[in-house]
């Protein structure tokens, strides 16, 4: 168990500092779990988002493509 681990060289007698060391590493892993869950969601939210930029990146594209193909078709049915 690494919280008995950390908190070893404290006396076996002195039970309240034990306690007090066991809830802190304790909270101190609790933290560092939710850090990494947190950072998880702040990638996944990242991906979603770019994601969402490459699709309107390619509506995007194709919309310019028919234009041009309009703008061609436009021109060549103008006089010369």
């Amino acid at each position: 168990m690494k919280i008995l681990e950390s908190c070893e060289y404290i006396a076996v007698g002195d039970i309240n500092t034990l306690n007090q060391c066991m809830e802190y590493e304790d909270r101190k892993e609790r933290r560092k779990r939710q850090n990494r869950e947190a950072a998880k969601r702040s990638r996944l939210r990242r991906l979603k988002s770019v994601k969402e930029m490459e699709e309107m990146l390619r509506k995007l594209s194709f919309e310019n493509q028919i234009l041009r193909y309009e703008n061609i078709k436009l021109k060549t049915m103008l006089p010369k």
